[in-house]
Parts: structure tokens; sequence; C-alpha cells
């Protein structure tokens, strides 16, 4: 979801389950937000839990900053 012109939301749930590997199923509710301060450079913050571990020690925060060139 767009809130200005350089700036998204996301949430989004993402599931994998592996073919080869029994009770390996990855599950993820993904909270996130995209930031273009210049038509060059990105910024990503997303924010991941685990709906099945959901304790706040297991959470990730990732931080991703894209330049182009």
């Amino acid at each position: 979801y767009s809130i200005a012109q350089k700036v998204q939301l996301l949430i989004r749930w993402d599931y994998f389950k592996p073919d080869s590997q029994i009770g390996l199923d990855n599950k993820l509710i993904i909270l996130g937000s995209n930031f273009w301060p210049t038509e060059v450079v990105k910024f990503q913050i997303n924010y991941l839990i685990n709906p099945d571990d959901s304790k706040f020690e297991h959470h990730q925060l990732l931080i991703i900053s894209q330049l182009a060139f």
C-alpha cells in the first residue's frame, strides 16, 4: 500500500513447504516499509514474526539498502 509517492507499507503472509523435508514448513508474518529517498536509493525495513513461535526474542528485524548504478 502506497501512503506517499516514495513510501510503501506492506503486510504479508509467507508460507513455504518443501517437498523433500517433512515437518520443515516455514511460516512468517512480515510487516514492512519501503522508502525511496532518490531514484537510485531504496531502503527497506522488514519485521518478521513466526506465528508458530511468536516469542519476542525470536522476532527478526531486517534493514536493507539498495543503490542502483
